[in-house]
């Protein structure tokens, strides 16, 4: 099961006066320290909220098993070639060069089974909003489809739910006929056609026979805490095509980006299996990508600069999707948390947001206060295994500068200037979050914990 495992003991139970008054203290700062837990989620730019909680475990060939409150699903998802999409002035409809497209490597197709009744629908992200009367349309082997009914909420995004129509795509990728989708940008007027990628049915229609079970028939903790697991070595074997490395935004021949394997998502959903990893010589993972999904880029204090596809935080492939790709990423505190959450998996790592030390100023590089609040048992507080920074009080937004600093410029991009300006991919400028009012809760129970501790001892 894929939970967060606190490593810290606030308080353990102890018979005198004393110990039990630095309980009821100590529960009051675990109270605060849930609460603010609640808070910190927010992933950062001010209005941004968490999503709903989810959970994705990857079951090969790009299928994966979703759960989320709506219920569980099987799906299997392939990115759309954005590159070799064409793209077509508005006016006179002459070809765009990809160079002046801004888009997100997210843009892809997905087949969703929902349990219990398992009936097939598919969403195709786009990743750019269709302009009013844009006539999205599937063409299938020369006969045309109007998908104007199918546009999403959100304006980007497609979700197909006539069984003709899925089941003629479906045998249209399953045979390798001709099939495209093509809608007008409402930011640019570009006319934009996708051809719809290869997609490997295999381990998706085992799930959708067996439905979408899980190991032990234990259904995973769901959460809206990010965290990803994954499985990746830098293996001369698994070396990133320079097309997969542009997709992270590194263009440098020179970085060697490693192909790794998503094990298990939580807090968002990917639209692909892969992770791309680069490595420092000494093993230490240095950045991690989900191209235009997550990316996580090593500080010099051991914590990672993280971020995440707002639209993939904010959307449940379970329901409608409502929250547009255009709005790019939101900043999250990622640490290395191989070890403490997962499935366990043999040579897994893990990413996930920062917990422990970050919620209270970094207290534990104080032998004192951890002695006090340990109930002189130090042994009973594990601190965390690495430094988290003050991520609630300073939220460290990407900073767009490519690699090796910071995020890729356009990593999480739009279309011909829908999303970020014209010119190219646009970042987000950091946004700083005020410290939560539980924090401030928090922070004066344990002060006020650990100066009741040290006057017992005058």
């Amino acid at each position: 099961m894929f939970a967060w495992r606190s490593r810290v003991a606030l308080c353990r139970q102890g018979g005198s006066i004393v110990k039990m008054r630095s309980g009821v203290l100590a529960a009051f700062a675990f109270a605060a320290a849930s609460a603010l837990l609640a808070e910190a989620a927010t992933l950062g730019g001010g209005a941004v909220q968490p999503g709903p909680p989810i959970h994705q475990r990857f079951i090969g060939k790009g299928a994966s098993v979703v759960r989320s409150p709506a219920g569980a699903a099987c799906m299997v998802s392939a990115a759309l070639d954005i590159e070799g999409a064409r793209y077509l002035a508005r006016g006179d409809r002459a070809p765009v060069d990809f160079s002046e497209v801004i888009r997100s490597y997210a843009a892809s197709v997905q087949f969703i089974a929902a349990a219990p009744q398992m009936a097939e629908t598919v969403r195709i992200q786009l990743k750019y909003a269709v302009a009013d009367g844009g006539a999205p349309t599937l063409e299938i082997d020369g006969q045309t489809y109007d998908l104007s009914a199918a546009l999403e909420t959100s304006g980007d995004s497609l979700l197909l739910d006539d069984p003709a129509v899925v089941a003629a795509l479906r045998a249209a990728i399953d045979s390798g006929a001709s099939a495209s989708v093509a809608a007008v940008s409402r930011d640019t007027g570009r006319l934009v056609i996708d051809a719809m990628p290869a997609i490997d049915f295999t381990s998706y229609d085992v799930c959708r026979v067996i439905g979408p079970a899980t190991e032990g028939a234990r259904a995973p903790e769901l959460t809206n805490q990010i965290a990803v697991e994954y499985i990746a070595e830098p293996e001369a074997a698994m070396l990133a095509t320079p097309i997969q490395a542009r997709a992270c935004g590194v263009t440098d021949p020179s970085v060697a980006l490693y192909r790794g394997r998503l094990v298990q998502t939580t807090g968002f959903v990917s639209q692909t299996e892969d992770i791309f990893v680069a490595f420092d010589p000494d093993g230490t993972v240095r950045h991690a990508y989900i191209p235009g999904i997550f990316d996580a880029a090593l500080r010099g204090d051991g914590a990672y600069d993280g971020g995440v596809s707002i639209a993939a935080n904010s959307n449940d492939v379970l329901t409608a999707n409502a929250v547009t790709g255009c709005l790019g990423a939101a900043p999250v505190a990622i640490c290395d948390q191989s070890g403490l959450i997962g499935s366990g998996a043999d040579g897994a790592r893990a990413l996930g947001q920062c917990y422990g030390d970050l919620l209270a100023g970094d207290p534990f590089k104080d032998p004192q206060f951890l002695s006090d609040f340990a109930l002189d048992e130090p042994g009973a507080i594990t601190t965390p295994p690495a430094k988290a920074g003050d991520a609630i009080s300073q939220a460290t937004a990407y900073s767009g500068g490519g690699f090796p600093g910071g995020f890729p410029s356009g990593f999480f991009g739009g279309v011909g200037g829908g999303c970020g300006g014209s010119g190219g991919g646009g970042s987000t400028p950091p946004t700083v979050v005020p410290l939560p009012a539980a924090a401030l809760f928090l922070l004066s129970s344990v002060a006020l914990l650990a100066l009741t501790r040290r006057r017992t001892r005058v």
